[in-house]
């Protein structure tokens, strides 16, 4: 018998083409979006993660919260370079510090103009962030007082239009100000949100300071002796900020960075997951559409099955049948390109793609369920019409 009742619903499905494919479109880009959202997040949590760990264990990162009160801020509120360096002079389980000042500005060659983040860092930055230069040389604490820049490899290529050893001693403009091409950078293989370096500018920090018109810094960055416990040395570096400089500062372990942006990625994933639901639940309708139409299409057929014996229970399964099939065809080919997708997203984030299993698994899952749920209504409005009305001609 249920070899029959999916027989008879597939030709019933196939003897409506353009309304079938129609409701299957809905079906197939719900569960299609769904897997690659789930792909989506795992893999950008993946690339984070790995951007961090790339770093080591062995570094703390502090950051303190811009000061945008009302009248003017006083040195001693704000956390500058030499409060760095007095941090690093007095705590000997620091090997080097590398403090960071950020901002946005327009950027200009001969031919080009763009807003990017320009960096002010010292002469560890490099060895702290393991960034390997292209071409020419890295900014040197030697360097501090003078108008020179090294680039990011990708900003090198907007500003002018290849990467290449004549770019050296070039001059590009950050807002009025001049300053020389140093080096480029080697474009670095992890990135994360708020330190994409191969799209940025960086700068003597002593310079940023004149150049941005503040002596805060926006960040800093410390490695730590091998055998030293990380826990102890953030411990510590809070202690001497608080107590010794009286200033608020925060500093997080290499695994609290980690911790983090696997909750932050986690929310986002979430998000994204919730947003391509509704693609499955607007499949569903079409399923519930395609099914009532059918209905009204198949009237007198319902009211002939009706009179020759069938119960309510036999049409009730019938149309259930065909939307559960809908559903089953839809999930499918919505796994397929979901699974497409993201290997296609993968390829142009320049990222490994993650498809987990549980994503296959849930999105089929809850499109089989959600041809249920919207062909139920259909399936129990066709069995409960009365057989009279069903063979009545319109």
């Amino acid at each position: 018998m249920l070899r029959l009742v999916f027989k008879e619903a597939i030709q019933s499905l196939t003897s409506n083409m353009q309304q079938t494919i129609l409701a299957l479109l809905g079906i197939t880009i719900g569960v299609a979006s769904v897997v690659c959202m789930i792909s989506v997040g795992e893999s950008a949590k993946e690339k984070t993660v790995e951007s961090i760990k790339a770093m080591g264990t062995d570094i703390l990162t502090g950051t303190t919260e811009r000061n945008f009160s009302a009248g003017r801020v006083l040195d001693k509120d704000i956390l500058k370079e030499s409060d760095v360096g007095k941090m690093s002079r007095e705590n000997r389980f620091i090997i080097a510090s590398a403090p960071r000042m950020d901002s946005f500005l327009p950027v200009r060659s001969k031919d080009n103009s763009i807003n990017l983040n320009v960096f002010g860092i010292n002469g560890n930055f490099n060895f702290i962030n393991k960034l390997k230069i292209k071409f020419g040389r890295k900014i040197t604490n030697f360097d501090m007082d003078k108008n020179f820049c090294v680039l990011g490899e990708e900003v090198a290529e907007q500003l002018f239009g290849k990467v290449s050893k004549q770019l050296l001693g070039k001059e590009i403009y950050l807002n009025r100000d001049k300053f020389k091409i140093l080096g480029i950078y080697q474009k670095a293989k992890y990135v994360t949100f708020a330190e994409n370096f191969n799209e940025s500018v960086f700068i003597p920090i002593k310079r940023a300071e004149v150049l941005f018109k503040t002596k805060q810094i926006s960040s800093f960055k410390a490695k730590i002796q091998d055998n030293y416990s990380a826990e102890k040395a953030k411990a510590k570096l809070q202690d001497f900020f608080f107590n010794r400089l009286q200033l608020p500062v925060n500093i997080q372990t290499q695994e609290m960075l980690i911790r983090q942006a696997e909750e932050q990625t986690k929310t986002s994933t979430n998000v994204l997951i919730a947003t391509a639901a509704i693609s499955l639940i607007v499949g569903g309708i079409g399923v519930m559409n395609l099914m009532l139409v059918s209905i009204k299409e198949r009237k007198r057929e319902i009211g002939i099955r009706r009179s020759c014996g069938a119960n309510k229970f036999h049409i009730e399964v019938q149309f259930l049948a065909e939307a559960l099939i809908l559903a089953l065809i839809g999930g499918i080919i919505g796994v397929m390109l979901g699974i497409i997708s993201s290997f296609t997203v993968a390829f142009y984030a320049d990222w490994k793609a993650i498809i987990p299993i549980s994503s296959i698994f849930l999105s089929f899952t809850v499109s089989l369920l959600i041809g249920v749920v919207f062909g139920y209504f259909p399936a129990k409005k066709a069995a409960n019409m009365e057989i009279i009305n069903a063979l009545r001609m319109d």
